[in-house]
């Protein structure tokens, strides 16, 4: 049995195939652990999240800042982009049932001293507080409310977390962190809009990982969304997010025997 990290999907649906086909992945026995962001920017975004909810029983995929902006536009709370690519599962019939599931995608997995999350976590988080917090927002997305709870977050912004924060800013916080964090101060001040390489990293700043005194180095942390740094691994931490749908490669990292495969994005996924 072996289980694979693999990075962010983002709808290339033929890159994914040839990665499963590189490592030999047999159904009967191993496992696949997804970092989110199936969804969009990719030319098959319907056919990914097919394939992930008839094979739900041998996957776990939490939920990335991509599949929460598609639940978003699917619950009429925020407006495409340009670059959107995922009309194929707003207009297909079984839609709903694809974003019911979606919806259902935990914001962090943890197993054997072993974390998944899309993004990171902040230096102060414990892994039990970061459990606890993800289980918070979880249940508003999978709640009755899940619409105002989506639209809560797009018309609000905090950038710094706070114990004491209250609903809807609290939620808003968290999620944040686990789907969008790439960079913040020791103090947990983040700035979402940088997406660049480690070496360019803004004054005062570091990369969450590398921050001094880390509360969650307990647990080795497995995560994506962080494309432009490629795969890494060190701190703790290994980033399997190397940039497909730039047109570069999608990752996977076998957890048993710490193997690296890679494939390069097929031309069948442009959008």
């Amino acid at each position: 049995m072996a289980t694979y990290v693999i990075g962010d999907i983002q709808g290339c649906f033929y890159t994914f195939q040839a990665l499963l086909k590189k490592i030999s992945f047999d159904p009967s026995k191993d496992k696949l652990w997804l970092t989110g962001d199936l969804v969009n920017r990719g030319g098959h975004s319907l056919k990914v999240l097919e394939w992930c909810y008839e094979n739900n029983h041998l996957l776990v995929s939490v939920l990335g800042n991509h599949d929460a902006h598609l639940l978003a536009v699917a619950h009429g709370v925020r407006n495409k982009n340009d670059e959107d690519t995922f009309d194929d599962i707003l207009s297909a019939p079984q839609g709903e049932k694809l974003l019911n599931w979606l919806a259902h995608r935990p914001l962090l997995y943890a197993e054997n001293k072993r974390m998944l999350v899309h993004s990171g976590l902040l230096p102060q988080w414990t892994v039990e507080e970061a459990l606890g917090l993800a289980k918070e927002v979880e249940n508003q997305l999978r709640g009755p409310y899940i619409k105002e709870f989506l639209a809560s977050l797009y018309t609000q912004k905090n950038e710094i977390w706070n114990p004491l924060l209250k609903n809807p800013m609290r939620s808003k916080v968290i999620m944040d962190v686990l789907t969008r964090l790439r960079i913040c101060t020791p103090q947990g001040q983040m700035d979402f809009k940088y997406k660049g390489a480690r070496g360019g990293i803004p004054a005062s700043y570091q990369a969450w990982f590398e921050l001094p005194n880390r509360k969650n180095t307990d647990v080795t942390l497995y995560f994506g969304h962080w494309g432009s740094i490629g795969f890494y691994k060190g701190h703790n931490v290994v980033c399997v997010d190397s940039g497909c749908v730039w047109g570069t490669k999608l990752t996977a990292f076998c957890l048993e025997d710490e193997q690296i495969f890679q494939v390069p994005f097929s031309q069948k996924d442009a959008p």
